[in-house]
């Protein structure tokens, strides 16, 4: 599965996190973040 060889991936890279947060493409696991951004812009 890509998502996971992706989340290692993540993991090593923290710019490469962000990146994929901004797409939408991260785990909630990975954006905790990302959710609280949401809830603000919501």
């Amino acid at each position: 599965m890509q998502k996971d060889s992706r989340k290692n991936e993540e993991r090593l890279l923290p710019f490469e996190t962000i990146k994929a947060a901004m797409e939408g493409d991260v785990d909630k696991n990975f954006a905790p973040k990302q959710n609280e951004r949401d809830c603000l812009m919501t």
